[in-house]
């Protein structure tokens, strides 16, 4: 993708995502860091189940692979340039490591809205999250 005139290798990128999309932007944040400036992150997935070591792992197998993938970031749960949103009461963000800085991790508590039964799943979806 980087390189192939597809995303630019000099423009920086701020990435979003909720859910899946927040893990795969917390996976292209560490596969590219040197283009990704900025990372938010709502109920993200996280990453459920693996060790850091793991996901270096898997990311050193990917750089040797995609000739894209040039230099890597290495997994650690206090990068600074990355935001992750959750809501207290979410069953998919509240299972996986962040890789949000401690300053970075914001909770945002879900309010009852009066057609929409306030549950685990209203929890997770981002209409309400942000309101």
């Amino acid at each position: 993708v980087i390189g192939d005139d597809v995303i630019s290798s000099t423009v920086p990128l701020t990435l979003t995502g909720h859910s899946l999309g927040g893990h795969l932007a917390s996976m292209f944040t560490l596969l590219f860091p040197s283009v990704v400036t900025e990372t938010a992150t709502f109920n993200s997935a996280g990453f459920i189940g693996w060790s850091g070591n793991e996901v270096n792992q898997l990311n050193t197998l990917i750089a040797a692979t995609v000739s894209q993938v040039t230099t890597i970031q290495q997994f650690t749960s206090g990068i600074s340039s990355v935001t992750d949103v959750t809501a207290p009461l979410d069953f998919v963000s509240n299972r996986g490591t962040h890789l949000g800085a401690a300053n970075n991790q914001f909770e945002v508590q879900v309010e009852s809205v009066p057609d929409i039964p306030t549950n685990t799943i209203s929890n997770h979806a981002i209409d309400l999250l942000s309101d």
